[in-house]
């Protein structure tokens, strides 16, 4: 894959699946707290904990592909991205740690 192709691989992919981790974890939370809980026996740990580690393992793959063109970029429009890449995928790591750690230590469902 070319160092344009990955830039663009890199940029976006760590921003997509944190976002589509958090939304699905939110539907995964949802279909708990309501009645398809006891109708599929939905388990919102092992479920939101599945969906925030593959997140968090795309998002590592990302950040390896920003490093990669960081350190192969030739203009400074590449490299300008690369590096934002880099910050943002840094970030969107923690946050999906953050967001694991506290989707395994809170229940999902708590009364008023």
């Amino acid at each position: 894959m070319t160092l344009r192709r990955l830039q663009w691989v890199g940029l976006p992919l760590g921003a997509a699946m944190f976002a589509l981790a958090h939304l699905s974890g939110y539907s995964i939370a949802l279909a708990e707290c309501g009645p398809a809980r006891s109708a599929f026996g939905i388990d919102h740990t092992l479920w939101e904990g599945a969906a925030l580690a593959a997140a968090a393992i795309v998002v590592v793959l990302a950040e390896a592909a920003s490093i990669a063109v960081l350190r192969g970029a030739r203009t400074a429009e590449a490299r300008f991205i690369a590096i934002g890449a880099t910050t943002a995928n840094v970030l969107f790591f923690t946050i999906c740690i953050l967001d694991l750690a506290g989707e395994l230590a809170l229940k999902a469902c708590r009364g008023a």
